[in-house]
């Protein structure tokens, strides 16, 4: 859940003090659980950084990189998913709500920055016949 700050979610979901204890204890878990495959795609990531800074790079190491990084992605994804299911079970059924559009804004990414196309690229920003010139 990077860009979700702890005091972030505590405001939005509106936790009480024994929900913080508990929210603490589960994101302590799932930082020590996930730092492993943090750790593995950083350095993936620096490999991919030297590899394209060659000569010439090979694109067989690019696309080994690709799949590595791919498949800790998914590792740590599964990871991040257990972790909101988790964190949903400290919340209460008025608290629910505010956990859905939590979540949302973080998988889906209806965030403000996301809105009237900021975020999503030139194309979307700008589209067909709309082109700044």
């Amino acid at each position: 859940m990077r860009g979700s700050g702890r005091g972030m979610l505590i405001a939005r979901l509106g936790l009480d003090p024994e929900q913080i204890l508990a929210f603490d204890e589960l994101r302590a878990i799932y930082q020590q659980q996930t730092q492993d495959q943090r750790t593995r795609l950083s350095t993936l990531r620096a490999g991919v950084v030297t590899e394209l800074m060659r000569d010439k790079p090979d694109n067989a190491i690019l696309l080994s990189y690709a799949t590595q990084i791919g498949e800790a992605e998914a590792l740590l994804k599964g990871q991040t998913l257990m972790y909101m299911a988790e964190l949903k079970k400290l919340c209460k059924p008025d608290q629910i709500e505010a956990f859905a559009e939590v979540v949302s804004d973080l998988l889906i990414g209806q965030s403000p920055g996301n809105i009237d196309g900021q975020g999503r690229g030139y194309r979307h920003r700008y589209g067909r016949g709309n082109q700044p010139r």
